[in-house]
């Protein structure tokens, strides 16, 4: 895997504790697939090393940069150091890792996102539009409250722009004035309809929600290998 640096481009802050990093990488593109992930080098002065992994959410066609998206946990190391950068502040990158990545399929998909486990899937959303993906991309995203809802603009423009794409909203705890469904998002799922033989599943986010909708589809009688999965640490 190569080492390489790149500086801050642009900072984007999407919720009161999510935020967007764009990195420069365009004197040096690497090539990386949709839903893959780049180590960062945590350089905090601290002489213990530390690294953390961050999925690549702007598409692979982007030579120019690169975006992460992060949860900034308060007193985390890594956010701590997130906290601190400026634009123009350089960073080290190590990659790209990972093999939770879209396939070359013409199957149906369903997506399932929570919180920032939705970044990957920015990446490969990007790919498929590109491609012309004609067959049926669901995606369902849950987050605890409307405030920590992102991507809520560019998810409903592609809803807009393609037919084939449909977007599931679901809230965990009450929102005042909130129309769209509630509850976790497994038992949205259980009464979807899914084509059991046809169907790709990519699962991204907490791992008790990886858990549950892994063993709901088994259930289905969606096929393992075509379940796909990526569970994010806090």
């Amino acid at each position: 895997m190569k080492l390489f640096k790149a500086p801050v481009k642009k900072i984007t802050k999407l919720t009161e504790n999510v935020y967007e990093y764009d990195f420069d990488y365009s004197k040096d593109p690497l090539d990386f697939l949709p839903g893959q992930f780049f180590m960062i080098d945590v350089l905090d002065g601290n002489p213990v090393k530390a690294q953390r992994a961050y999925s690549i959410a702007s598409s692979p066609e982007n030579k120019d940069f690169f975006t992460i998206c992060i949860k900034l946990i308060p007193g985390g190391r890594a956010s701590s150091y997130f906290k601190s950068l400026k634009v123009g502040d350089e960073c080290s990158f190590i990659g790209s890792y990972g093999r939770f990545v879209l396939q070359d399929s013409q199957k149906d998909i369903v997506m399932v996102a929570t919180g920032t486990g939705i970044a990957p899937f920015m990446s490969m959303l990007s790919i498929l539009w590109s491609k012309g993906f004609n067959k049926p991309v669901t995606m369902y995203f849950g987050v605890a409250v409307e405030s920590d809802l992102f991507y809520l603009d560019i998810l409903k423009k592609w809803e807009a722009e393609h037919d084939n794409f449909s977007v599931f909203i679901t809230l965990s705890e009450e929102s005042p004035g909130w129309k769209g469904l509630k509850g976790r998002v497994t038992p949205h799922l259980e009464e979807a309809l899914i084509d059991a033989g046809n169907t790709a599943i990519y699962l991204c986010g907490n791992g008790n929600m990886i858990k549950d909708v892994r063993d709901l589809m088994l259930v289905r009688g969606i096929p393992n290998e075509d379940i796909h999965f990526e569970q994010f640490w806090a």
